[in-house]
């Protein structure tokens, strides 16, 4: 079941260039840094695929990805931000994450606040268009995750070709990369993680290209 004229309405009022992002987090019960509860997320990763114009041909990729003991949410904060212009539209996949996220983040640095939180009022969640079934097939499973519709709207991705396939396991390899890993297999840590996060907004981009 496809609402062709509301999926239409939706993807017309997103302003370009559109933002993909996602970001990767760890939340221990102990905090490992100052200004931290326990429980609360470290931002450790984001991947962003940018969109400029709505032929979607012209797509841009940008990564981030802390790999040292120290708190991260500076470097991050001040990466993204340069890589995100005033203008356009973000789509994240369940944006409350991010946008809790972007919430912590400019308390942890308060000197970009405003910008941090205007992200959060420009930011669409394309998991409605599913959440909210516009878009249904029995293959989602009654499920809005982009692992089920994944598969059925992008056949040619998957995450099953991955090393790191879920986000719990992402969480761990980056604690262990930072606090255990060395050599060859912090490079392949690395590597692992950063595709990961690449797939969820690339992911995200060629569900847009679908829906469009």
């Amino acid at each position: 079941v496809i609402n062709k004229q509301k999926i239409k309405e939706i993807l017309d009022q997103l302003v370009f260039p559109l933002y993909f992002v996602d970001y990767e987090t760890f939340g221990p019960a102990i905090p490992q840094f100052d200004g931290y509860s326990p429980y609360q997320n470290i931002v450790f990763q984001y991947s962003l695929h940018i969109v400029k114009d709505k032929q979607g041909k012209a797509v841009e990729h940008v990564e981030y990805l802390h790999t040292d003991k120290t708190e991260p949410s500076k470097k991050f904060v001040k990466h993204l931000l340069d890589n995100i212009g005033k203008k356009g539209t973000l789509i994240s996949w369940y944006k409350p994450f991010e946008n809790s996220r972007n919430k912590e983040l400019a308390k942890l640095v308060p000197e970009y606040e405003e910008r941090l939180l205007d992200l959060n009022e420009s930011t669409y969640d394309l998991m409605e268009v599913f959440k909210n079934q516009h878009y249904v097939d029995y293959r989602f499973r009654g499920s809005s995750s982009i692992k089920n519709v994944l598969p059925v709207l992008v056949p040619h991705l998957s995450y099953k070709k991955l090393n790191i396939q879920k986000g719990d396991v992402a969480m761990l390899e980056w604690y262990n990369l930072i606090h255990e890993y060395s050599g060859e297999k912090k490079k392949q840590t690395i590597e692992d993680l950063l595709e990961y996060c690449r797939l969820d907004t690339y992911a995200m981009v060629e569900i847009w290209r679908v829906l469009g």
